[in-house]
């Protein structure tokens, strides 16, 4: 699989799941629509299909929407007629899964949870500093951390300052 699709488009579908889509059994159909509502979400979108081909990518936005919330597209269900997106004729109505996730699945929740927090504290986490160390926060997560001693950890352990992310920490927290 060609790597910078499979990363962009999922890096596209994570940032839209992270925004409060809940995860539901029409997931792809609600990801897609999201994207068609959202003008920076859609200039993505555009450019990805400009350069790789729409199919390629409503395929991997399945995979990736899919594949997020843990919930894997039975195979042998049929596509149904897209209800509320324009971007895709049809999409794979899902099922809650019931067997053990896979260890690509947990990372890929690693990694939702991981982008999750760091939408929600963007304001006070240096942006340049934390992306190098996104692998070892989803390790961190994987292990059974929470995101925020994940980020937490990872700050002190490169030395960055994280006096304002504990100070919106509590904040949120109503000053726990």
């Amino acid at each position: 699989m060609n790597e910078p699709i499979t990363r962009d488009v999922r890096d596209l579908a994570q940032e839209v799941l992270a925004s409060g889509l809940p995860p539901t059994e029409h997931v792809i159909d609600d990801v897609l629509h999201a994207i068609e509502r959202s003008v920076q979400w859609r200039a993505v979108y555009d450019g990805l299909c400009s350069r790789f081909g729409k199919a390629l990518v409503n395929q991997m936005i399945g995979r990736w929407a899919s594949s997020i919330p843990g919930w894997p597209a039975r195979a042998d269900r049929a596509q149904v007629a897209s209800h509320t997106n324009t971007l895709s004729e049809s999409y794979s109505v899902l099922v809650p899964s019931i067997r053990k996730l896979s260890a690509e699945e947990k990372r890929v929740l690693a990694g939702n949870e991981v982008l999750a927090f760091f939408q929600t504290y963007r304001p006070v986490l240096d942006r340049s500093a934390l992306p190098p160390h996104r692998g070892e926060l989803e390790g961190r997560v994987l292990q059974g951390d929470p995101a925020e001693e994940a980020f937490l950890s990872v700050m002190a352990a490169h030395g960055l300052d994280s006096t304002s992310l504990r100070a919106a920490i509590a904040d949120r927290s109503g000053g726990d």
